[in-house]
């Protein structure tokens, strides 16, 4: 379904630092498991590199740079008129997450609003429930018509399931539950920003983990509800969509971890490789 992108009319003003509100419904075109996104296009390659904590995106082109453009979790939009060089680094003024960015540079136009170029999105900036931050429609009729849903590469995700045939690179290659990583210290007080919800929240860092970072043994004081993980000292368990259930290590490879994670990235790891 196509989805209809309304976004502020820049009009083309200079509007460095200036933000204005607007809700933006978009099509999630592909999903990434990085904090990288190149695009190539008839006039220019672009690099968009958002930071770990979501806060900055590094911006990188074979032609010179016109305007960018950020969107924040919020919904508010930020622009940078006026540029100049190949390169650049962009931030909100307020340390906001950036949850996408649209960079013109030479001709090229995504459409999506009056100037723009472009159009990056940081997927692992919008599909995080950072507690309470993961967008839901207000009523049923939005939800069944215009609403946004975020789409991940896993086999279970926000508002979509997945049939055994949707698992491309086969059931023994793709995990679908595992232990998650806690804060040792929060273990009965409900304080981890990723145990602090029921199991019937739906779409939550409670229930769904990311593989984009490898998994991590527990730590006291140490929060992360994006990541797998155990209170185990040598491994952590996770069911594969067979039904196998396996201890994996936590040195497990990155790269191989993040492969296991996606259902449809044509990565068929042996078994003696995690």
């Amino acid at each position: 379904m196509d989805l209809l992108m309304s976004l502020p009319d820049f009009g083309g003003e200079s509007n460095n630092g200036g933000k204005k509100n607007k809700t933006a419904y978009f099509e999630v075109l592909s999903s990434v498991t990085s904090t990288q996104v190149t695009a190539m296009g008839d006039t220019a390659q672009i690099t968009a590199v958002f930071s770990e904590d979501y806060v900055s995106v590094d911006v990188e082109s074979t032609k010179d740079l016109s305007n960018v453009v950020l969107q924040f979790a919020d919904g508010t939009y930020q622009k940078f008129d006026g540029l100049t060089d190949l390169t650049g680094t962009f931030e909100g003024d307020d340390g906001q997450n950036i949850v996408r960015v649209w960079v013109k540079s030479g001709t090229n136009d995504s459409g999506d609003c009056p100037g723009c170029g472009e159009r990056f999105t940081n997927i692992l900036g919008v599909t995080h429930d950072m507690d309470d931050d993961v967008r839901e429609p207000a009523t049923i009729v939005e939800g069944d018509s215009m609403f946004p849903w975020d789409r991940s590469t896993g086999v279970i995700g926000q508002h979509f399931g997945t049939k055994l045939e949707g698992i491309y690179d086969g059931t023994s290659n793709t995990y679908i539950v595992g232990e998650k990583y806690i804060d040792a210290s929060q273990y009965a007080s409900g304080h981890d920003p990723g145990d602090n919800k029921n199991l019937y929240i739906g779409f939550s860092n409670d229930t769904h983990r990311w593989t984009f970072s490898p998994p991590l043994r527990d730590k006291p004081g140490v929060s992360n509800q994006h990541i797998f993980g155990s209170a185990h000292p040598g491994t952590w368990n996770v069911a594969f969509a067979d039904g196998s259930v396996h201890g994996i290590g936590y040195a497990i490879d990155p790269m191989i971890h993040r492969y296991l994670g996606n259902r449809a990235d044509s990565q068929r790891i042996p078994q003696d490789q995690w």
